[in-house]
């Protein structure tokens, strides 16, 4: 079972994946039982949205340095990305159950702390990504291209799309054209009124999961071609994540 070799895998990635487990339940039922609401929607809605990203996000990363199998480096990057998604999504929970917002938050000292924190621990988990584009650009004979391929580019989407919050921390907002909160679409939020960063965001981090299993279906079927093939449409989600925040920065909803 995957969480069996998880559990030996990487004990770190196991254990921050059971916290987010807790972490889902307790949003849950804040969703349920809890009718504050906080720009417009329950405040349970974000630690539950980052629990269910966090759990494919941090097989991924499990899968990734056990294929990759880059020696020590690998164990810092596990232990460093557990314990930062720990923090991160454990402070967002906090904030739910306090009914504030927990990303661009200064309106207090305590608010401005707790956002500060999760400031720093985001930037050392993507340095730590960065050192893992690195060694994935070494060579492994033990993996297939097309796979390998999809590993590679997988990593530089998600980093691009990691620079992109760093421009929503600059800002300190998600929503161009109007403030943060408002209409929107179910569950994700993203803003049915003006224009939304998230939603590049969410296209270029999730290259991380669809570039590398297109890759590995590839070499499975036998595609001579795979990593060219991967790189097509690597480049493809690259033009949807440039296309998808230009049309949030000119303050244009996506869908509506």
């Amino acid at each position: 079972m995957m969480l069996g070799w998880i559990r030996e895998f990487s004990p770190a990635i196991y254990w921050s994946m059971a916290v987010q487990l807790v972490l889902l339940l307790i949003a849950g039922a804040g969703l349920l039982l809890d009718t504050r609401e906080v720009l417009g929607i329950n405040p349970w809605i974000k630690p539950l949205k980052f629990c269910l990203s966090l759990l494919i996000y941090l097989p991924t990363v499990a899968f990734l340095l056990r294929d990759l199998n880059p020696g020590w480096p690998g164990v810092v990057i596990g232990w460093g990305v557990a314990i930062a998604m720990v923090v991160e999504n454990t402070l967002i929970a906090l904030q739910a159950y306090r009914g504030v917002t927990s990303h661009f938050n200064r309106s207090t000292a305590l608010d401005g702390a707790i956002f500060g924190v999760m400031g720093v621990f985001i930037a050392f988990s993507t340095l730590l990504m960065a050192w893992l584009l690195v060694l994935a650009w070494m060579p492994h004979p033990d993996l297939t291209a097309g796979y390998l391929s999809g590993v590679r580019w997988g990593l530089l989407l998600f980093l691009a799309g990691s620079l992109q919050a760093g421009f929503m921390l600059r800002i300190l907002a998600h929503t161009v054209g109007q403030p943060d909160g408002g209409p929107g679409v179910p569950l994700l939020n993203w803003s049915t009124k003006a224009g939304d960063l998230r939603i590049g965001h969410f296209v270029a981090l999730h290259g991380l999961q669809v570039l590398p299993i297109a890759g590995w279906l590839l070499d499975r079927a036998g595609v001579v071609a795979a990593p060219v093939a991967v790189a097509v449409l690597a480049l493809g989600i690259a033009a949807m994540f440039v296309l998808v925040t230009l049309q949030a920065l000119a303050g244009k909803p996506l869908f509506f």
